[in-house]
């Protein structure tokens, strides 16, 4: 589940936008169903589908990215320290 679109979730499923509605939190499946706390729903299309799965396959990467910089900063320091 990712945060994106200021305070709208991205989901796997309908299941867990259900379970956000609860706490009163909009939600978006990959499928692009959109799932508002104040009751409304709305269908997905196919190609807003594509959009969101290549949103969180951006936000996947950008984790690891994060990740792989902070490798080389620990890394980088380490040679510092070996000099």
């Amino acid at each position: 589940m990712e945060f994106i679109f200021g305070s709208t979730y991205i989901t796997d499923d309908g299941s867990i936008s259900k379970k956000l509605m609860e706490m009163r939190i909009n939600s978006v499946t990959i499928s692009g169903t959109k799932y508002n706390f104040q009751g409304t729903l709305e269908g997905g299309f196919v190609n807003n589908s594509k959009v969101l799965m290549r949103i969180q396959e951006y936000n996947e990467l950008q984790g690891e990215r994060n990740k792989l910089d902070m490798e080389v900063q620990r890394l980088n320091q380490e040679l510092r320290d070996l000099a």
